[in-house]
């Protein structure tokens, strides 16, 4: 996580500037752009060792809690390009 939080910062903060120059007053996803997402990160998270840990990256951590990974184990830049791909 900490390796991906100045991303986090840029991508939030021209967000919010974008948001700001357009009148926008709030940001969405769009419903299939979540379920692609959800649907890629799974798709990563199949060839990692982590849905066959007992982890909080899986969810273990909260009783009844659906297991799913809950973060993208992944090197910055492709996720850096997915995301201006999916800009609007």
């Amino acid at each position: 996580m900490i390796a991906s939080i100045e991303q986090h910062v840029d991508w939030i903060a021209d967000c919010i500037g974008t948001c700001a120059k357009e009148g926008f007053d709030r940001s969405e996803a769009a419903p299939q752009a979540e379920l692609d997402w959800v649907e890629h990160v799974n798709q990563v998270a199949d060839s990692t060792l982590y849905p066959l840990a007992n982890s909080w990256y899986m969810g273990a951590n909260i009783p009844g809690k659906p297991r799913v990974l809950h973060a993208l184990c992944r090197r910055l830049r492709p996720l850096q390009a997915a995301v201006r791909r999916h800009r609007r």
